[in-house]
């Protein structure tokens, strides 16, 4: 059954917006990993770390959040 819808897909839609939206769909389960690593820094005992850590998974977090608002099809 999956396999027929995605054919079905294939042909009904353009191929660039099959991978506008699955890329969408990766930055988004990509986005909720993010969000649990900002959850888990919060366990470091160290502000030094913890902040540098914070830092890092925010900035990817906000940068993912770009990918599925801003992302377009090529074609």
């Amino acid at each position: 059954v999956i396999v027929v819808l995605g054919i079905i897909l294939v042909w009904l839609a353009n191929i660039f917006e099959i991978v506008t939206l699955a890329s969408r769909a990766f930055a988004v389960y990509y986005l909720a990993q993010a969000f649990v690593a900002l959850q888990l820094t919060t366990q470091i005992t160290s502000y030094k770390q913890r902040l540098g850590y914070q830092t890092l998974y925010g900035s990817i977090a906000v940068l993912l959040i770009a990918v599925v608002i801003f992302a377009i099809p090529v074609g």
